[in-house]
């Protein structure tokens, strides 16, 4: 149950802009927290307490953004939008703390005030697995915020997205009719079905797929010994067909709606009581028909 809910998709922040403003913003956020509640003995310094504070939140501020920055061209197959998770991002944070811990631990005991290093050794609040817990005290904030716009932001990004390709979709004209094809089911028999009728394929593992169709007499359904891949090169130049998804292929030319969350798209159909997910790897613009 843990595991599945560590493996769901959780969005990346990609653009620059937004990783400097979602940095910046955690660096506030921290040096108004202490500036605010002076935790710590820090409402010992009374003179220079705005500077002494604006340093944390500045190292915060400079840990977050270069990690975001540099750890995807360092290690590209672990940190990428394309498979980041929630399990990803709660290990990225509890990394992040870390070294923040280590950057104010450096700071506070050896670059700091005097007096508020004396502060610190008279409350036994020195050595590093102390500004590790007062790190991470402080660290909850702007973790939520982090959290927060980066949901958000994908949120509006897929959105936005989502929207422009439904009124592409809908401005778009249906491909030629097809022609048609004979699929062979796992009972040792076949079925003929014309490409202009198709929906949707998708996988049922192994080599088996089910193919999603409509005609005169409703909807229909069948289990198909083939692969997607295998139905692809069955259908090539007979339709607008393409998979959306590890699991997926469909008739663009039957897309109803793209919608979007902070976490993926998916895709309504005409005809299905299902919404077919799209994979974050997959071109999206791919999504709208050429006809």
């Amino acid at each position: 149950m843990i595991r599945t809910w560590l493996k769901k998709p959780f969005p990346y922040i990609e653009s620059l802009r937004d990783q400097l403003l979602m940095s910046l913003a955690a660096g506030g956020v921290v040096t108004g927290f202490l500036l605010l509640f002076q935790p710590f003995g820090i409402d010992a310094l009374v003179g220079g307490i705005f500077w002494h504070v604006a340093v944390f939140g500045l190292i915060a501020a400079v840990v977050i953004a270069l990690n975001l920055i540099i750890l995807p061209l360092v290690i590209p197959h672990y940190v990428n939008a394309e498979n980041w998770t929630i399990g990803k991002n709660l290990v990225f944070i509890f990394w992040i703390l870390f070294v923040i811990s280590f950057c104010n631990f450096a700071y506070g005991e050896y670059l700091a005030d005097s007096a508020y290093t004396e502060v610190l050794q008279e409350s036994n609040r020195t050595g590093l697995l102390s500004w590790i817990f007062m790190t991470f005290s402080v660290g909850i904030f702007p973790v939520f915020l982090l959290v927060y716009f980066s949901e958000r932001q994908l949120l509006k990004k897929h959105q936005r997205f989502a929207r422009e390709l439904s009124e592409d979709i809908a401005h778009t004209t249906a491909t030629a009719e097809g022609r048609l094809i004979t699929l062979e089911t796992g009972k040792a028999s076949a079925i003929e079905i014309h490409t202009s009728r198709i929906l949707c394929v998708r996988a049922d593992g192994g080599n088996y797929i089910t193919v999603y169709w409509q005609d005169g007499q409703g909807g229909h359904r069948e289990l198909i010994r083939m692969t997607l891949r295998n139905f692809l090169e069955k259908v090539a130049g007979t339709g607008n067909f393409v998979r959306c998804h590890k699991s997926y292929i469909v008739n663009r030319d039957k897309i109803e709606k793209v919608r979007g969350n902070a976490r993926s798209l998916v895709i309504s159909i005409q005809g299905l009581d299902f919404q077919v997910p799209v994979s974050r790897a997959f071109p999206r613009r791919e999504l709208v028909s050429t006809g």
